[in-house]
């Protein structure tokens, strides 16, 4: 998987995650006061378009008098842009990321301050504040991931400098110089005019079993060749881990070729605009899969006009707020980085790289979201007809009914009543939701929820199900193989295969 940040990370896609590298932690403790009154900045964003009946709830850039989730006391010298609450580390009580901002800062840096539970005082406390090359709060990014492979999650930060280049900020956890509490250093600070990926290899299984560390995601920056003529031609920077130095060191720079096309208009795309971009992707778009009709059933549909890119796949939907959008370049050709906002969910924030590789033909890449990434083609009137006729040909994916209990001799239990289930394992018992569909195989998605209904755990897993009847009997075997989606289809990620079976009695008939 590739984490883009579009003319920064991801996730082709535009995850945030210049060799210039900036201190960003500074050894002094934030300053708090009970004379806190911070602005809480939301990025704007328009409203909802008529495919989808819901509501939508308008986002606006807004004064409030304070934070109410705010585990500390900050002074008047904080403006606060997110609030963040998120585990770092191994312990059962949650920390906080404060995105914010200093009022006395000349250059406007955004800032991060960890705040970590003392269990001496029974209070939260601010235990390290961190410097940021980013000054764009509406392209600023937050999230967690093991960069490193050591099993502890590093603080990945994306977003934009004044200049408009994409910035990436990774902090790793270091010990506090007092002793106490959570504190990090900078180990990757990059800016890019063009973009920046973290490349998430696959690690073996001795990683997911905490049984070893794993290798290092490379981080790979690229910036546009003002040496040549062509503007795709690209310098691709690769950065490696270097526990001995404490940071990402430059181990290799190599020139990419650009796409050298003579079609006009790839070429007035790429000297165009931002607005001029978001109207080449205004409208549906199907993602291309192998089969004999060449085409899947999912579309992408982009509506710049009313600020809503929606995702729809058969009978389900997922629609985001489209925040704002930056043009850029990727190794494929000139894109968009697209900051999203979930409708359903108002936490939810994620990055879309938008890359076209031809003029009817882009990929998308979602921040922590696979299902949706792909190579994607314009519908026009015509594919869209030929992809009603093949649907009414008949259902592409036969129902396949998962319900009652599914045990095995080990001792686990899984109790399905769609939409929620129950799994027991080890004398304990978990709750949660679950929706099972088919992307090459079929899949389970099961999300775990906690007393509160917010997720703890997710788990994917590819389903072999097969019934077998016998005289008295109907036996049902499932077995379920750890999964992800990519946009090829479904890839295991375990031989650990978990086999249950249900068995229902069938009753006699004696007759009246």
């Amino acid at each position: 998987m590739v984490y883009r940040l579009s003319g920064v990370v991801r996730l082709i896609v535009g995850a945030t995650t210049a060799v210039v590298l900036l201190t960003a932690c500074s050894p002094e403790q934030p300053r708090t006061s009970r004379d806190y009154g911070s602005r809480f900045i939301i990025p704007e964003a328009g409203e909802g378009i008529a495919l989808s009946q819901a509501v939508q709830t308008p986002v606006a850039i807004r004064e409030r008098p304070g934070v109410q989730n705010l585990k500390v006391t900050l002074s008047n010298d904080f403006l606060v842009s997110q609030v963040i609450d998120v585990n770092l580390d191994v312990d059962q009580m949650e920390e906080q990321i404060i995105v914010f901002k200093r009022r006395d800062d000349p250059e406007d840096r955004i800032r991060l301050l960890v705040v970590d539970f003392d269990t001496v005082r029974n209070t939260y406390v601010p235990t390290w504040e961190g410097v940021t090359r980013a000054n764009n709060l509406r392209t600023f990014v937050v999230s967690t991931l093991d960069v490193t492979g050591d099993h502890t999650l590093e603080i990945v930060v994306m977003g934009m400098n004044n200049a408009g280049n994409q910035t990436l900020d990774v902090f790793r956890q270091v010990p506090a110089p007092t002793g106490f509490g959570l504190f990090y250093e900078n180990i990757a600070s990059k800016e890019s005019d063009a973009s920046i990926e973290i490349e998430e290899i696959d690690r073996p299984t001795a990683y997911a079993s905490m049984q070893s560390t794993g290798p290092a995601f490379p981080i790979q920056v690229y910036r546009r060749n003002e040496d040549t003529e062509n503007p795709l031609d690209l310098i691709k920077a690769t950065y490696q881990w270097r526990p001995s130095e404490g940071q990402f060191l430059l181990v290799m720079e190599e020139e990419i070729p650009g796409v050298r096309t003579e079609e006009a208009q790839l070429r007035a795309l790429y000297e165009g605009n931002n607005e001029e971009f978001e109207r080449f992707l205004t409208g549906p778009w199907y993602r291309a899969t192998a089969g004999a009709r060449g085409m899947g059933g999912e579309i992408a549909y982009f509506d710049p006009r009313q600020r809503r890119v929606t995702f729809f796949r058969g009978d389900s939907q997922e629609s985001y707020h489209w925040l704002n959008s930056h043009k850029t370049i990727y190794r494929s050709g000139p894109g968009l980085w697209i900051n999203l906002h979930s409708e359903a969910v108002d936490t939810v924030r994620k990055q879309a790289a938008v890359s076209v590789t031809a003029i009817d033909t882009v990929v998308v890449t979602i921040d922590g979201n696979d299902v949706w990434n792909g190579t994607y083609r314009r519908l026009t009137p015509s594919l869209q007809r030929a992809m009603v006729t093949a649907a009414a040909q008949g259902p592409r994916v036969a129902h396949l009914p998962l319900s009652g209990l599914y045990r095995n001799e080990s001792g686990i239990e899984i109790l399905f009543s769609s939409p929620r289930f129950t799994f027991r394992e080890g004398g304990s018992e978990r709750t949660g939701g679950f929706a099972l569909y088919h992307a090459d195989h079929y899949v389970l998605d099961m999300k775990f929820l906690d007393p509160n209904g917010l997720v703890t755990e997710s788990r994917v897993f590819r389903v072999e199900h097969s019934e077998q009847v016998q005289d008295d009997r109907v036996v049902r075997t499932l077995k379920l193989t750890p999964a992800r989606i990519r946009s090829s289809g479904v890839e295991t990620t375990s031989t650990r295969t978990i086999t249950l079976e249900q068995i229902e009695e069938i009753q006699a008939d004696t007759g009246a």
